[in-house]
């Protein structure tokens, strides 16, 4: 198990997190949860409701709409993030292409966890905004 300053140092390298204290940062990893995922296993599922953000800490995955491959994802990327926030069905679905390792948050957890932290805020409205 990685210790409080290791934590910080893998979150402070995912963009999301970046702008983050230490203590947000301290609050992130006490939220998340880390797990890890073979090649080929779902992350999402287009069209089902989104209930978890998961951010890639290594690995690669691919993202899908209407069948068709769309973009690939790696270390940094956040999938989820808009379905949870937004309270509609996800839009994609994303596949390990990788093993993967990533932090998962519960819906709740997250809008938590960024109502408490306008960086994090800040970021995550960047990132809704650069997708739109």
């Amino acid at each position: 198990m990685e210790s409080a300053q290791e934590q910080r140092a893998i979150l402070r390298a995912v963009p999301l997190f970046a702008a983050c204290s230490d203590r947000g940062l301290d609050e992130v990893a006490a939220l998340g949860r880390r797990d890890t995922l073979p090649a080929g296993a779902a992350l999402t599922e287009e069209g089902r409701p989104g209930d978890s953000v998961y951010v890639m800490l290594e690995g690669t995955a691919e993202v899908r709409r209407s069948g068709a491959t769309v973009a690939e994802l790696g270390a940094g990327d956040v999938v989820g993030e808009i379905s949870v926030l937004t309270h509609v069905a996800r839009s994609a679905t994303v596949t390990a292409t990788s093993p993967v390792s990533l932090v998962v948050f519960s819906g709740r957890d997250f809008r938590s966890l960024i109502g408490r932290n306008p960086p994090l805020l800040r970021q995550v409205l960047e990132a809704l905004v650069a997708h739109a």
